[in-house]
């Protein structure tokens, strides 16, 4: 069974509390990076050794993780649970994927979306290591690839959104041959990736806005990013939601079944 490390997750002192307490705890460190990042831009872009410095401050120095750039890959930007190959059942650090310049590998100040975007989630990530570790568990058992293939071909996408398809064909097709077990953390980790991401969409947005408004002098022109209601992650929740709580009561209604045979 993958474990978290210490490396990968912020002291319990730091991140305890609800769900929501958590979320504002991210938001509140990423409002904090932001904060000693934006200073840095004396030009249109930073370096990636000054964005890693600004970011483990925020963190005291008690994680570990990496910048890449997103160069060879299909994605602007993407934040990634890493295995240490010493210890093959361990997650213990980050790699966040960044988009840099062509010639320098350098981060500008109009993808202020992307890197606030996945700052959040490493964030995030910190201060819930239970996403962590069912995202270690969906691995442990070898769902990684379907699971992501499902989720990035039907449910994270801007195609157009068809809830009764998605809720009467899409889903109820891709989960029918699935145990009860995989089922449920399949769909689990679909509900945490989603809430996640609309947040992490929401924060780049913000400060997109917010970091040409604090250097209107070194841009021509503001632009606008991607938007969170482009996917329509609400009304995708509340679907994954009702599958799960469905799985769930399958899975009880069985193990009942099971224990009245057996008595």
């Amino acid at each position: 069974m993958i474990k978290v490390s210490q490396n990968a997750k912020l002291p319990l002192s730091i991140c305890k509390g609800s769900i929501q307490k958590r979320l504002e705890i991210a938001k509140s460190l990423n409002a904090d990076f932001f904060s000693k990042l934006s200073k840095e831009f004396t030009t249109k872009d930073i370096s990636m050794e000054t964005y890693m410095n600004k970011l483990d401050e925020v963190t005291l120095h008690k994680t570990n993780f990496c910048i890449s750039d997103t160069k060879g890959f299909n994605f602007k930007g993407a934040t990634v649970p890493c295995v240490n190959p010493a210890k093959p059942d361990e997650i213990d650090s980050f790699t966040i994927y960044l988009p840099t310049n062509k010639y320098d590998n350098r981060i500008s100040l109009y993808n202020a979306d992307i890197f606030m975007h996945e700052s959040f989630h490493y964030l995030f990530e910190l201060v819930n290591p239970k996403h962590t570790k069912r995202n270690g568990t969906i691995f442990d058992k070898g769902l990684t690839k379907i699971e992501n293939n499902f989720y990035r071909n039907n449910i994270y996408d801007k195609k157009e959104f068809n809830a009764d398809k998605l809720k009467n064909n899409i889903l109820p097709e891709f989960l029918k041959d699935f145990t009860y077990s995989d089922k449920i953390d399949i769909l689990q980790n679909m509900r945490y990736r989603l809430k996640e991401e609309y947040h992490a969409f929401k924060e780049g947005e913000k400060y997109l806005e917010k970091i040409q408004d604090e250097h209107e002098n070194l841009i021509c022109e503001k632009i606008t990013s991607e938007s969170a209601d482009e996917y329509n992650f609400q009304p995708k929740i509340k679907i994954i939601e009702e599958f799960l709580k469905k799985a769930l009561a399958d899975a009880r209604q069985n193990l009942k079944n099971m224990f009245m045979l057996k008595s």
